[in-house]
């Protein structure tokens, strides 16, 4: 990807929406990145789902059940070629423990109360843009609809810090289906 004032900037892809969610920001600086593949593949799912996104996914994200609920093999390529392209760096964090690993204090959200039950052997990772992936996010972001940025911030918004026990469950219980071969959905919905 170039940036070129003469190029068309409006969002094409799913990939592009996937710029354009780590660009959205509600003026909290650290909203802007994701934590963890399991929270950027659910929202990027819900995404999918709505009208204002849903033609720009039908061709790109297959988003199927698999272990933590819907997820689609396309968003894993897509990180890594924005990665190789310089638009979007991931850090990695180390290994979460899940809560049935370890019930101490760190595996309970202070806020809610509510255990955090995930990511098991998994490298935890954040998401965020570079420089020059918040320049081009910008240029897509801002030939969004009014609707499309409405939608966008509100997903960020409402997602991007829950608990992410409570992301799933959300999920979990509005889309079924995408559970279906969830290892943990008895866990999450119970």
């Amino acid at each position: 990807m170039q940036l070129n004032a003469d190029d068309d900037w409006e969002p094409q892809s799913g990939l592009d929406v996937l710029l354009v969610l780590l660009y959205a920001n509600d003026g909290v600086i650290d909203r802007a990145s994701v934590e963890g593949i399991t929270r950027l593949d659910k929202l990027m799912f819900m995404l999918s789902k709505t009208q204002e996104f849903v033609t720009l996914f039908e061709n790109d994200y297959e988003f199927t059940p698999y272990n933590f609920g819907p997820y689609a093999t396309e968003l894993l390529d897509d990180i890594e070629a924005l990665g190789e392209e310089g638009f979007i760096q991931c850090n990695t964090a180390g290994h979460q423990k899940s809560a049935t690993e370890t019930r101490d204090a760190e595996s309970i959200d202070e806020e809610t109360g509510e255990e955090d039950v995930s990511w098991v052997m998994y490298p935890f990772q954040s998401y965020s843009l570079t420089s020059d992936g918040v320049e081009a996010a910008e240029r897509l972001y801002n030939s969004m609809t009014s609707k499309q940025k409405s939608k966008i911030l509100e997903i960020k918004r409402t997602f991007n810090r829950m608990p992410l026990t409570s992301l799933l469950k959300y999920v979990y219980e509005e889309f079924p289906e995408s559970a279906s071969k969830s290892l943990i959905r008895d866990d999450i919905l119970q």
